[in-house]
């Protein structure tokens, strides 16, 4: 089931990455667009778009007691730092809703929180996240 979900998932980020460049390819031009600004700082942007868009379109299937890290540039929460370990508490069956992010003005607004995690805080204590696994990867020393 996993699988067929991170199929799913997958499809559809590549339906957003294609997207993206039409819409940046829409609005090329016009005064004050992006455009209008320093061409390789234009196309250093669009490369860093299309880099995030498709490192979150990159499903990695996680286990239970595996430790994960943020994906370059898809941090969305405070913790855990860049670089530092957490470790999968529990791979969810169903994606569930943050409700109380029900506003499409917040990047979390609809976010599918598909695994919790866990990490020990500043006092020493074991705590548990739930957080959007297209955004972790495997941690490697």
């Amino acid at each position: 089931m996993a699988k067929e979900q991170g199929e799913g998932i997958e499809a559809g980020m590549k339906e957003l990455v294609k997207a993206v460049g039409a819409v940046s390819r829409a609005n090329e031009g016009g005064e004050g667009s992006a455009a209008a600004s320093d061409p390789l700082d234009r196309a250093e942007d669009i490369a860093r778009l299309k880099a995030c868009a498709a490192r979150l379109a990159k499903v990695h299937v996680f286990t239970k007691g595996q430790l994960i890290r943020w994906k370059k540039g898809l941090k969305n929460k405070r913790n855990p730092a860049y670089g530092k370990p957490v470790i999968v508490v529990e791979v969810l069956e169903a994606s569930v809703m943050d409700h109380d992010k029900d506003s499409a003005g917040t990047p979390y607004f609809r976010e599918p929180l598909t695994i919790i995690t866990g990490a020990v805080d500043t006092d020493g204590d074991f705590v548990c996240y739930h957080y959007d696994g297209r955004r972790f990867e495997p941690y490697t020393e």
